[in-house]
């Protein structure tokens, strides 16, 4: 006879935008799995409003990290109070069953309040001592170079979970829909493919950047040889890079609207045919909401941290001695400044043809 299921799940991935988006098929799996369980993810600000297009989720707690660091210099009592208040109502929460999907000690903070039997990874697949708030710590039998959606397939395997044909899946509310409808609908022509470039990457991922020259030169080709129309996307604090691809074209290029939500970024990414990216979170959200993409890929592993798309995955990659590195700061990143536009190209056009092909015979 079957074990009966949980009534209460929580799942901790507290950011970053790609990682919480390989996170996905893994609510997936758990939706599926257990239908009337209640499902709560904790998450940091600065990705909440992804979830918010996870209709499977019944919670989502929002960790103002983002906030609590921004006033921290002016009113840190005040913030001290307000994290001692958050951690005290964690300790009142009940779950049957605790996923920590992240690992590292900001995690195991949140875990170690929560009440209930916590599953996670096991050195060396968790950083900072986080295993030793564990119950149950999983050791992937991919190993630390297998695929980052392995290791939460075996997560959830431990708890009696079967992963298979989960996927990441994402919806935009209609009213995020509205606006980038109209700005699209009014600029692009729906008889001809629609390229999106994102050049911006964070500031912890600087090595994985592409320049706007590059980006420049690959939308210049596509225009030219295929007809196609380029959307250049950005985020906070982007806006300047993506103005610098613009004006290094020689052909025309629209700039996306000002985002406020990640999910009006996802749905510009749901009305091109590929979107073009470094291996950064905007990659990763095109990738959730199943559109072809073109991963620019230098100083990490793919084959550990490539995306999943069900519209087609090609992946660009420049081999250099030195890649795949460990890096978080890189004085030459090779691996990505001879990364060439005409191999990229290639790859886009790869795509289109198997999306489009009546539309990219080159002229």
């Amino acid at each position: 006879m079957s074990s009966p299921s949980p009534r209460n799940v929580a799942l901790v991935r507290l950011g970053a935008i790609g990682d919480v988006v390989r996170v996905l098929p893994a609510l997936d799996a758990l939706r599926r799995a257990w239908p009337d369980s209640r499902l709560t993810w904790f998450v940091e600000d600065a990705s909440a409003s992804l979830l918010e297009g996870a209709w499977q989720l019944d919670e989502l707690v929002v960790i103002p990290r983002s906030a609590w660091r921004g006033r921290f210099a002016s009113h840190g009592l005040g913030v001290l109070h307000e994290l001692r208040a958050f951690y005290s109502r964690l300790a009142r929460r009940r779950f049957d069953l605790v996923f920590d999907f992240h690992g590292n000690l900001r995690s195991a903070l949140v875990v170690n309040r929560l009440r209930g039997k916590k599953l996670g990874f096991a050195r060396p697949f968790s950083k900072e001592g986080s295993a030793a708030m564990l119950d149950v710590a999983v050791r992937p039998r991919c190993g630390l170079l297998g695929h980052k959606l392995g290791w939460n397939e075996e997560l959830l395997a431990a708890a009696g979970v079967d992963s298979t044909g989960a996927q990441a899946r994402l919806r935009v509310p209609p009213r995020l829909c509205v606006g980038v409808d109209e700005h699209c609908e009014a600029i692009f022509d729906a008889g001809r493919p629609l390229v999106a470039c994102h050049p911006g990457v964070s500031l912890f991922a600087l090595l994985k950047a592409w320049s706007p020259r590059q980006f420049a030169e690959l939308g210049d080709m596509l225009v030219a040889r295929l007809g196609a129309q380029i959307l250049l996307s950005w985020g906070p604090g982007e806006e300047d890079l993506a103005r610098e691809v613009q004006a290094a074209m020689g052909q025309r290029a629209v700039l996306t609207r000002r985002t406020r939500h990640l999910l009006e970024l996802g749905r510009y990414f749901e009305r091109a045919d590929v979107v073009v990216a470094a291996d950064t979170g905007p990659l990763h959200l095109a990738a959730a909401f199943g559109r072809p993409v073109v991963a620019l890929f230098g100083p990490k592993d793919p084959a550990k941290y490539g995306p999943v798309s069900a519209g087609g995955v090609r992946v660009a990659r420049e081999p250099v001695h030195c890649s795949p590195c460990t890096l978080r700061r890189c004085p030459d990143n090779i691996c990505m400044q001879r990364l060439r536009p005409a191999a990229v190209y290639e790859a886009v056009a790869e795509l289109l043809g198997e999306r489009r092909p009546a539309l990219v015979a080159e002229t």
